[in-house]
């Protein structure tokens, strides 16, 4: 270690920069652990500052697993971080590392052979972890919710409605809402919901909303839920990097009484992409 001072004043601005990227994320700590795959407790520490219950190699490698997983990865910031613990790396080896996040494992190194044997390691797991990529910086990810059979229906959502209702786009691009539905709970593998609600069923406590946006510009996108009219909340659900951006939000209902929810899609503050609702409560009695 040539400076365990300047490491540890390194270390912690990098630290204090993701505890404020998952605050402004709206990520729980258990939600961003799950996430980068980084254990809670060191995440908590991490963000807490304490930066000496681990070796600096390995704590290195797991505060570059939160920052790929947030979409905060700051190049010279780590590039300094790594020369404080005398750490050299090769341009190589800094690419593959700045690619790749992976899975926080515990690790034995020998004393003798620190850098060697934490580069090693660090190059190892983002090989094993590779095929896992996540596609955000933190996508909110919903809490899983038991599925329901009742509610559910094959057919797309009859209340969706058409975006551009409210604002028109800018023609400088042209994303589009591809799919928004709501549901009671996502299939983490292929990211998709479990099947479409058209009512909310009896005796559920929470509900998703689910959107598929395709050729985003970039902007931060929302989830913007209102009750009868009335926006109850917005949720950041990320910043699209890609073609196309898969995300969901949950809500808490049951309380509520008869009504309509909604959630618009809005892309910054200032286009929405699409509008969807369902209605809560008890249905009507048929006619007779």
């Amino acid at each position: 270690m040539e400076n365990l001072t300047e490491f540890i004043r390194t270390g912690r601005i990098i630290a204090d920069s993701l505890h404020k990227k998952r605050v402004e994320l709206g990520l729980s700590t258990k939600e961003a652990a799950k996430l980068s795959g980084v254990k809670e407790d060191r995440l908590i520490r991490m963000e807490s500052g304490d930066l000496e219950f681990i070796s600096p190699v390995y704590l290195i490698a797991l505060l570059r697993e939160y920052a790929l997983a947030l979409g905060t990865y700051d190049r010279e910031l780590f590039k300094e971080l790594n020369q404080t613990a005398g750490i050299r790396v090769h341009p190589a080896q800094q690419k593959s590392l700045e690619q790749s996040p992976g899975q926080d494992h515990s690790l034995s190194i020998n004393r003798n052979a620190v850098a060697a044997a934490g580069i090693a390691a660090v190059l190892i797991i983002g090989a094993l972890f590779l095929s896992r990529t996540y596609r955000t910086p933190a996508e909110t990810p919903a809490l899983e919710v038991p599925p329901a059979r009742a509610g559910y229906s094959s057919a797309p959502t009859p209340t969706a409605e058409l975006p551009g209702l409210e604002t028109k786009q800018d023609g400088a691009h042209a994303a589009t809402a591809h799919n928004g539905c709501f549901t009671l709970s996502i299939n983490k593998e292929t990211r998709e919901p479990n099947g479409r609600l058209n009512r909310i069923p009896s005796g559920a406590g929470a509900i998703i909303y689910f959107s598929d946006i395709h050729r985003p510009s970039g902007k931060p996108l929302y989830h913007e839920w209102s009750f009868n009219g009335k926006q109850v909340d917005k949720i950041a659900v990320g910043r699209p990097s890609g073609p196309r951006w898969r995300s969901w939000s949950r809500k808490t209902v049951g309380k509520e009484g008869n009504g309509v929810w909604r959630v618009r899609v809005r892309e910054g503050d200032g286009v929405v992409l699409r509008a969807d609702s369902i209605l809560s409560g008890k249905p009507p009695a048929a006619a007779e």
